[in-house]
């Protein structure tokens, strides 16, 4: 038999309604199969890392990855924010910063101004590397950010970043911020 991964499964996340579900999966060149598992009662803490990138772009056109740069990188861990910047595009460092758009939803932002993209591509892969998150959520992720994030790191000699690591990732959700 396959070697099976469990996989929490929770819904209505931000609602009064919130539940969750354990299952181990298997899978093959076959159907997979999904069974629950009552014999799993405490749900994992998982560490969530959501993100978004910033790039640069020619006037009326849409960014493309083997020209244009990522200027920043913004994300939250656990409520914690972080930006990183390209110094090389921006003009000035970013001092750390508050930003709470509602009161339920304060976070303070620590900023690492780099000196060009490489570095932030460095800052941010280290960082993944250093939490390692379970789970990645991004508004279009999987259609840009991803791809374009690769593409530059693949256009500063990286093979590949932890956004593609062999370990995997738990989960991927995108569109949902």
């Amino acid at each position: 038999m396959v070697p099976g991964i469990v996989v929490t499964v929770i819904s209505d996340v931000n609602g009064p309604h919130k539940s969750s579900l354990q299952v181990t999966c298997r899978g093959s060149s076959e159907e997979p199969l999904i069974k629950k598992r009552d014999d799993l009662i405490e749900r994992p803490d998982c560490i969530v890392l959501a993100f978004d990138i910033e790039t640069t772009k020619l006037p009326l056109k849409f960014p493309d990855s083997s020209i244009d740069q990522i200027m920043m990188i913004s994300y939250m861990i656990d409520g914690q924010g972080y930006l990183i910047t390209n110094r090389s595009v921006i003009s000035q460092d970013v001092d750390d910063f508050e930003y709470t758009p509602k009161p339920e939803f304060e976070g303070s932002f620590t900023v690492f101004n780099e000196c060009d993209e490489q570095a932030l591509l460095q800052r941010f892969f280290d960082h993944i590397l250093d939490v390692r998150p379970h789970i990645f959520v991004t508004y279009n992720g999987d259609f840009f950010d991803w791809p374009f994030v690769e593409a530059r790191a693949a256009a500063h000699g990286k093979q590949s970043s932890p956004l593609a690591s062999p370990r995997g990732l738990a989960l991927i959700i995108s569109n949902y911020l």
